[in-house]
C-alpha cells in the first residue's frame, strides 16, 4: 500500500496545514457533496435497519427520533417471538367469539399484512374453519374487505371504518348480505 501521507505526521506540519485547507475548498466549493452524503447515509441506514426488521416510517420520523424518551410496543408478540402474535382478542357486541373471530381470519388469509397471519395463525392453533372469501379487497394502509359466508366484513383502521359507516354499514358490526 503506498504512503500517501507520512507517518509521523505532526499537527501543524505543513503537509497537516495543506490538508486541512484543501479539505475545506472542496466542503466550501462543492457543497453538493454534503448534500448527497447526508441521504445516502440515511438510505444506507434505514436499508440496514429493515434488514435487521426495524423500520422506519419517514424522514420526518427519523429526524424527530433525536427527542425520543420511552418506546411503547404495541404489537404482542414481536419482541418475544420476531413475529406478531395473537394473544387476545374482543368481538364486537352481539357477536360471540366462536362466530367473529373465525369471519376475521377467513378474511384476513387473503391478505398478505404481517399481522393477517398472526390472526390466521391463531384461527387455526384454535381449530376454526376458514372459510373461502368472496370479493376480497385490501385497501392499502387501512385494512381488508370482502364477503363470507354471505356475511360483509370490514376489518382495519378508524379510516376505513368512518369510510365503510359513511356507506351506511355500521363499523361496529358485520352485515348480512343476500342470499
Amino acid at each position: 500500500m503506498p504512503h500517501l501521507v507520512e507517518p509521523n505526521l505532526q499537527p501543524r506540519s505543513p503537509l497537516c496545514e495543506a490538508l486541512l485547507a484543501g479539505t475545506a475548498v472542496i466542503v466550501i466549493a462543492c457543497p453538493c457533496a454534503l448534500a448527497l452524503a447526508t441521504p445516502t447515509a440515511i438510505m444506507v441506514g434505514t436499508g440496514k435497519g429493515a434488514e435487521s426488521g426495524i423500520l422506519i416510517k419517514s424522514g420526518d420520523a427519523l429526524e424527530t427520533a433525536y427527542r425520543i424518551k420511552a418506546i411503547v410496543f404495541d404489537k404482542t408478540g414481536t419482541l418475544t417471538h420476531g413475529k406478531p402474535v395473537v394473544t387476545e382478542y374482543e368481538a364486537f357486541p352481539g357477536f360471540g367469539s366462536d362466530e367473529f373471530f373465525p369471519l376475521a381470519a377467513a378474511l384476513e388469509r387473503s391478505s398478505e399484512h404481517p399481522l393477517a397471519e398472526a390472526i390466521v395463525q391463531h384461527a387455526r392453533e384454535a381449530g376454526s374453519e376458514l372459510a373461502e372469501v368472496s370479493g376480497f379487497a385490501a385497501v392499502p394502509g387501512h385494512g381488508v374487505e370482502g364477503t363470507v359466508r354471505r356475511h360483509r366484513v370490514v376489518l382495519g383502521n378508524r379510516k376505513l371504518m368512518a369510510r365503510d359507516a359513511r356507506r351506511n354499514v355500521s363499523p361496529a358490526r358485520i352485515e348480512q348480505t343476500g342470499g
